[in-house]
């Protein structure tokens, strides 16, 4: 029996695997060809990502559409990838772990949304946060790399060695470039699992030549440039520790008549509950009536016997 079950679902998973990506209509749209995506140079760096699968279509509808997606293992490797390719020609969207490029035409919202709702469904995993701690001042636009191993690092920092960042120990980075008044920085924010293995790490940092290196919590912030802005630059990224619980809640910002009966649905559980607690009271009164002869829980009412003169 378990044999089967594993061959069943080894069929499911061969099945989706060969499934196209890209679907045969969505909205007003319906295919016209199917073509090779372009390969994504160096190939090095794609697999580091994580790509599974790519796809490129051209469809037919009210404007002609050529799309190429892009499929990773997850959201992360995902968006390392848009901030790679999408100073490249074309239209490009991210979508969970789907990186999308639309030629030729610049789509509506409406389109990409029934484009992105007619993929195979992929799951959806959070982003991470480290981006989100790179200065907003003097940022060059489109410079963001996100690296996930030493392939990306030799790539678009290769002053950083393999050794000092160690990627083998569950880091990720962020690098980008900023201009400053005495010459452009090159900034890297390297986030690893503990404090404890950024503050060993920092030792390695401190090493290279040039660097002006900085750590906050699990972060290690390294800097190459004028060695005042890039010093400056480095210990202006800070790490405050926050906890986010992931539970799902209802919005009722759209639809006022559901936050109406969610109001009444509670008002009525605490009606319920009043209801229940005086039946519960006047249950133990009365067993103690009956039971134990008590008077006092005769004694339904208390009277002031306040009479008129």
């Amino acid at each position: 029996m378990k044999f089967a079950v594993a061959v069943l679902l080894a069929a499911v998973f061969a099945f989706g695997a060969d499934r196209p990506l890209l679907p045969e209509q969505f909205g007003k749209y319906k295919l016209d060809s199917r073509d090779a995506a372009p390969a994504s140079e160096p190939a090095a760096i794609a697999t580091e990502y994580g790509l599974e699968a790519a796809e490129a279509a051209r469809y037919k509808g009210p404007q002609k559409v050529s799309v190429t997606v892009w499929r990773f293992r997850d959201a992360t490797g995902a968006m390392a990838f848009h901030q790679w390719q999408r100073a490249q020609p074309g239209e490009w969207q991210q979508s969970g772990s789907y990186v999308l490029r639309f030629e030729e035409t610049k789509p509506r919202k409406a389109t990409v949304q029934a484009l992105v709702a007619a993929l195979p469904p992929a799951g959806s995993q959070p982003l991470p946060s480290l981006p989100s701690h790179l200065p907003g001042k003097g940022l060059i636009e489109g410079s963001q790399r996100y690296l996930l191993g030493n392939a990306s690092l030799q790539q678009f920092q290769p002053l950083i060695p393999a050794q000092t960042a160690r990627f083998d120990l569950s880091a990720e980075a962020q690098i980008a470039r900023y201009k400053t008044a005495a010459g452009e920085v090159a900034l890297a924010i390297f986030s690893y699992p503990t404090p404890q293995i950024a503050r060993l790490q920092l030792r390695e940092f401190e090493k290279l030549s040039g660097a002006a290196v900085h750590r906050s919590g699990p972060l290690v912030t390294v800097a190459f440039g004028p060695h005042d802005q890039a010093l400056s630059l480095a210990g202006s990224v800070g790490y405050q520790a926050s906890i986010v619980l992931n539970e799902a809640t209802k919005d009722y910002s759209g639809n006022p008549g559901e936050m109406l009966i969610a109001i009444f649905q509670m008002i009525g559980y605490i009606l319920l509950f009043c209801m229940g607690a005086g039946l519960l009271v006047a249950g133990v009164r009365r067993f103690q009536d009956r039971g134990f002869g008590n008077a006092r829980a005769r004694d339904v009412m208390i009277r002031l016997h306040i009479e008129d003169n």
